[in-house]
């Protein structure tokens, strides 16, 4: 028991801090899920040299040098995209495993305890 009178190792408090564990991991899915969607959107603005023509052409910096700019950072941000989607998914996976191994040790603990007791 704690402090407080609170018996944090109880079958009900051991549930419920698995099932905030497990609702954690559902929340990261979520994230990536999302971001998922984000990448996706990103992989497809992709913008042909031509949309970068601007009337003034005398100028120093043209359109295949600012379509080259895009391109550069749109790849970039959807591979950042990409691996955050990634990483979302392995955090949830984590808090999952987490969350198996919490239940898996306090059913541990009831076996060997109650092998104790019954010795």
């Amino acid at each position: 028991m704690g402090d407080n009178g609170y018996d944090y190792y109880s079958a009900p408090a051991i549930r419920a801090a698995t099932a905030a564990i497990r609702a954690e991991a559902a929340k990261w899915d979520d994230f990536g899920d999302r971001m998922d969607g984000v990448r996706a959107g990103m992989a497809g603005l992709g913008i042909p040299p031509s949309g970068f023509a601007v009337a003034d052409v005398s100028g120093a910096v043209g359109s295949a040098d600012q379509s080259r700019v895009y391109e550069t950072m749109r790849a970039h941000l959807t591979t950042l995209f990409t691996d955050a989607t990634t990483e979302f998914h392995e955090i949830a996976a984590v808090l999952r495993s987490c969350a198996d191994w919490y239940e898996d040790a306090d059913d541990h603990s009831v076996i060997d305890l109650d092998a104790l007791w019954h010795a």
